[in-house]
């Protein structure tokens, strides 16, 4: 076959690939598109060499005078570029909507209904399938359920049956709720004519008057008549001690003179008139049957003019109060002092030591000292005592320095203050991290340092060497190579990080294919 003929065999088979692909202008994989892929055999051309000979004569002379003349015959050999054309298998695909759907785009999302007609609203959702909305069904959607037969419908009540549809209805009494529910009508509320004088009470699907506590209703049902607690032909029990008075709606009762009702407001007791507050007693009052008398509480005396007031005690000045200290005279009583730097004891009357440091009222911001009657502040070493004789201030410490490539953070200079140290990424610290001011103003542990982190000696790959200079300093960067007939596999450069370590990991050296040393150019394989 020629090149010419073979690129018009491939033009051809293209076109019909392309058509058969695309013609359709379904999307592959789209809804309810088919997928069908078919078989061809095409050609393409490829090159050789082959090996092509010239051959070439000429005349030369054996003799003088050219006389005799000799045939001689020379063949030259050279390779030339030959074509020959291969076969080989390829597919192509054709795209078309699965039976019962129809095409809409780019997909087949068309049901197509030829069997059923599907009506009442009926939709054609599969091939030859169609959904019925509600209250339609078979095939064609034009049988009516009467969905009444099941569950009442979930009528609450009366369920009836309509074409494709139903509705559901309520007692009297009884409102629709929704489509389904039948909710009691609460006439107290939503009526006015009831007709109730006093109280309405609702029932499921009615309602009744009632009345309040002390009335009873009426024959009419409606009104509400007073009950007479108090009259014993009514048949009701009032249970009054002594005497029973009607009242509208219900009754009291009531006692005699000098007694008064309990709290069952039914029987009766003797008149407390202490616990009234009907005496004119100014302090105590002693009840008696018919009577009561007064009393004074103690550091009181009862006044004798009128039996009711009372005069007041003075203790401190009749020398009774037992006082350690001090006296203090109160209406009607006392109270006993201590002088500073004592508190009262638990009798009230003797005066013991205020320990303020065991109380820690004595203000100090570092050592009390309790002695009788008062105290004293005092500090500890590395601080002295400030004019308010409580406080302690701090002496300063030693200058400290920051180390080079670090970094310093105090909460101050003084005594008890603290610094931390620290160092730049790459930076090892070495010495105290942490040095406290101590009272003799120098500070604790060793001054700290920060040192350059270092990586351990990069290691050429085996087969290969690092280039020179190479150091092994935090952040420094080396580069590897491979020894001839070996290639890198891997990155070429690492780093020494901040972890003492390289990074990426030292490459290796695999041995180089003969293409892989000397890749072909140009497209040569």
């Amino acid at each position: 076959m020629s090149y010419h003929v073979f690129l018009a065999l491939l033009l051809v088979c293209s076109v019909y690939i392309v058509y058969s692909d695309g013609a359709s202008g379904l999307r592959p994989g789209g809804a309810n598109v088919v997928t069908t892929t078919h078989g061809m055999t095409a050609y393409r051309q490829v090159s050789f060499k082959q090996t092509t000979s010239n051959r070439r004569c000429w005349q030369t002379c054996s003799c003088i005078f050219c006389w005799c003349k000799r045939t001689v015959c020379s063949t030259s050999y050279y390779l030339k570029t030959a074509y020959k054309s291969v076969s080989y298998r390829t597919s192509y695909s054709v795209h078309n909507c699965a039976p019962g759907w129809k095409q809409q785009g780019t997909e087949c999302p068309i049901a197509i209904c030829t069997t059923v007609n599907c009506t009442n609203g009926g939709n054609c959702t599969k091939p030859n399938h169609c959904n019925c909305t509600s209250g339609w069904t078979d095939a064609n959607c034009t049988t009516n359920v009467n969905e009444c037969a099941t569950n009442n419908g979930g009528c609450d009540h009366y369920c009836n049956d309509t074409v494709g549809s139903f509705n559901c209805s309520c007692d009297v009494g009884y409102t629709l709720q929704g489509k389904t529910r039948c909710q009691d009508i609460n006439e107290c509320i939503t009526r006015n004519d009831t007709g109730c004088q006093q109280v309405c009470l609702n029932q499921p699907g009615t309602y009744k008057c009632g009345c309040y506590n002390g009335y009873m209703l009426n024959s009419d049902n409606k009104t509400c008549s007073d009950i007479d607690e108090c009259s014993i032909s009514n048949g009701t029990k009032h249970g009054c001690a002594y005497r029973c008075n009607n009242t509208i709606g219900s009754y009291e009762c009531s006692c005699p003179s000098g007694f008064l009702l309990t709290t069952n407001r039914r029987d009766c007791a003797d008149h407390d008139e202490c616990m009234t507050g009907n005496s004119t007693c100014e302090q105590k009052c002693i009840n008696h049957p018919g009577h009561y008398t007064c009393d004074c509480r103690q550091g009181y005396n009862l006044n004798v003019r009128d039996n009711n007031t009372c005069l007041d005690i003075d203790e401190c000045e009749r020398g009774v109060s037992g006082c350690a200290h001090m006296c203090n005279n109160t209406i009607g009583g006392y109270y006993c002092r201590c002088r500073t730097g004592y508190e009262l004891a638990t009798n009230n009357r003797s005066c013991n030591d205020i320990n303020e440091c065991q109380l820690g009222i004595d203000g100090c911001s570092q050592r009390c000292v309790n002695v009788i009657g008062s105290f004293y502040c005092s500090c500890r070493h590395g601080y002295y005592l400030d004019i308010d004789l409580k406080t302690c201030i701090s002496y300063p410490c030693q200058p400290i320095a920051t180390p080079p490539y670090g970094s310093r953070s105090c909460t101050g200079f003084n005594t008890d203050d603290v610094c931390r140290f620290s160092c730049k990424t790459g930076y090892e610290l070495i010495g105290s991290m942490v040095r406290v001011c101590m009272s003799d103003a120098q500070w604790s542990g060793q001054q700290p340092l920060c040192v350059q982190k270092q990586c351990s000696s990069l290691q050429p790959p085996y087969n290969g060497f690092v280039n020179i200079p190479c150091a092994s300093s935090y952040d420094s960067q080396c580069a590897v190579g491979c020894k001839s007939g070996y290639i890198l596999n891997g990155p070429s450069v690492t780093k020494c990080s901040h972890g003492e370590q390289w990074k990426p990991s030292i490459s290796e050296c695999k041995v180089a294919g003969l293409c892989q040393y000397k890749p072909c150019k140009n497209g040569g394989v």
